[in-house]
Parts: C-alpha cells; sequence; structure tokens
C-alpha cells in the first residue's frame, strides 16, 4: 500500500494581491447596499402580509428596480 503525504502547504492571504479598495470604495458600495435594501424592504413590508396568506413558506425574490 502507498503512503500519500501530505507537503502541501496552505496559501493565506487574497487571491489577487494588487486589487486592494481603498476606504472610501469600500464606504460606497456598503452605502449602496444599504440603499438597495431599504428600497426592498419597503417593497416587502408592503406585500408581506399578503404574499404570506397565499404563499406561506416560499422564497420570494424582490427586485425594486
Amino acid at each position: 500500500m502507498t503512503q500519500l503525504s501530505s507537503n502541501r502547504t496552505s496559501r493565506r492571504g487574497r487571491v489577487f494581491p494588487e486589487r486592494k479598495l481603498s476606504p472610501e470604495e469600500i464606504a460606497k458600495h456598503q452605502a449602496e447596499d444599504e440603499a438597495f435594501a431599504q428600497r426592498c424592504r419597503q417593497i416587502y413590508d408592503r406585500v408581506a402580509s399578503e404574499m404570506m396568506k397565499e404563499h406561506y413558506d416560499w422564497f420570494i425574490v424582490i427586485e425594486p428596480d
């Protein structure tokens, strides 16, 4: 029987270290995500009660645009 050896070293770090986002870009992405989530939440709050009556235990996708 052949013994398998595990001499692989695990790499830790970014896949593309040259592609780092600045803190301003990260904040911009977070603000856009929060605005999108708020728009979706408004639509969800408006239609949730009637959707739950007809489609209880289903998944729904909300696209506010």
